[in-house]
């Protein structure tokens, strides 16, 4: 049941094994990758430029990087952008000026390396950013929707309403009202259901013929439920199938505190001596406890399985270490929400493409998570791959890797937060 003033006793942090409750996390910091953004001299004449001081940053928010691909579906902007670089902000773009080669100087600083550098708005235009999007996404919606009858059906729209809620949940934290959105949701996503294979499948095709249309959380929200509910899974009651839904679309919350250079890593795999993209389950425990503590109704296992929805099933995962299922190892095993937004998790990553790696289609990301099978719970993970034998092939050729999955357009999202173009 939801949880109102939780304050775990004293000691008792989310780094014990037995522990389930919300506390402080605590991390191990590698150094960030450091290289200045350079601004040059006909950019800094065009730019109006002030101190970037603590007073004058807390009137901006950040532009997250997740979303920034909409902007350019947009015929006008009727706010400005700035750039934080350094100890500087830059007006990088007014509203008279809009154009799409400044959005590409902008996506530049998400491309690399770079320090100290984040896209801006001032927040009393976050509402007018909020309402740009979702226009954005909705005609996107509409367009690949009319372009592709076939896969028109219920969830499309829940679809495109989480990828709004993902939206608010990256770029104004957890508020009730947004929470009481995601529950509605979530929960008319569970009654328009209907056959999960062909929630999946269709959603795959959707997101990968317009690919604009990608958002991770959202994605993993709908595939999630769907798992747990394929014939020969083992049943979840239907009450708890929009927690679950929750979960997924929450699951990677700490990604939105997290160093944008560290979030940008061009890499599917993260080299062994970045720890810090781990500690994303870490701080997103502890962004969820701190807005449940406040009071804010979400299920205390949604932040379980933001924390731990790295953990494998045959061990070797993160934070924790733990391995097979809660209900056979109390202490050690991993909860029945955890094991499946996993299996969604790495579903979903794996058929939107990624640098140096084209989209795969659901046969070809099957086929890479049975390299590493033993990670993933059987009792999920068997019925999920019958489910593609039997049926992806109506949807995606049998024979196709992936690289003819996915459409090409203006401008994609990925690695969660790495911008790159693609060709027309």
């Amino acid at each position: 049941m939801p949880l109102r003033g939780v304050s775990p006793p004293s000691g008792l942090g989310y780094n014990q094994k037995s522990s389930t409750s919300c506390g402080r996390a605590e991390r191990s910091r590698s150094p960030s990758v450091k290289q200045p953004f350079i601004i040059s001299s006909e950019t800094r004449k065009r730019c109006r430029v002030q101190p970037a001081t603590i007073e004058a940053l807390d009137h901006f928010a950040t532009v997250n990087l997740e979303h920034y691909h909409l902007l350019y579906g947009s015929p006008l902007l009727d706010f400005s952008l700035y750039l934080r670089n350094g100890q500087e902000i830059l007006e990088f773009m007014q509203t008279h000026e809009f154009s799409r080669s400044i959005l590409d100087q902008l996506a530049e600083t998400m491309r690399g390396y770079y320090d100290n550098t984040d896209i801006l708005v001032h927040k009393g235009d976050l509402a007018r950013l909020e309402r740009c999007l979702n226009v954005v996404r909705r005609g996107y919606y509409k367009q690949a929707l009319e372009a592709h009858p076939s896969l028109k059906s219920k969830i499309a729209p829940l679809l495109a309403s989480l990828g709004e809620i993902s939206q608010g949940i990256v770029g104004g934290g957890i508020s009730e009202g947004l929470v009481t959105n995601a529950t509605i949701t979530a929960q008319r996503l569970v009654a328009n259901l209907g056959d999960p294979a062909d929630a999946i499948l269709k959603a795959t095709k959707l997101v990968q013929l317009a690919p604009v249309l990608y958002d991770h959380a959202a994605l993993v929200a709908v595939v999630a439920p769907a798992i747990a509910t394929l014939p020969q899974a083992p049943s979840i009651e239907i009450k708890d199938l929009a927690d679950l839904a929750l979960s997924g679309l929450f699951h990677d919350i700490g990604r939105t505190v997290m160093p944008t250079a560290i979030v940008r890593l061009p890499t599917r795999d993260y080299p062994t001596e970045y720890e810090e993209p781990k500690t994303h389950t870490t701080d997103g425990f502890d962004v969820l406890c701190n807005a449940i503590n406040q009071g804010v109704m979400l299920p205390e296992t949604i932040a379980q399985v933001v924390l731990e929805h790295h953990e494998r099933f045959g061990g070797g995962g993160y934070p924790r270490g733990r391995q097979g299922r809660a209900e056979d190892d109390p202490l050690d095993g991993i909860q029945t929400f955890v094991r499946i937004v996993g299996i969604a998790d790495t579903y979903v990553s794996l058929i939107m493409p990624r640098p140096g790696q084209p989209s795969l289609s659901p046969q070809g990301a099957l086929a890479t998570m049975r390299q590493s099978e033993t990670d993933f719970d059987p009792d999920y993970f068997r019925p999920f791959q019958k489910m593609i034998q039997a049926k992806a092939a109506a949807l995606f050729s049998a024979t196709n890797d992936g690289s003819k999955g996915a459409s090409k357009g203006k401008i994609l999202i990925i690695d969660e937060g790495r911008v790159a173009k693609i060709q027309k």
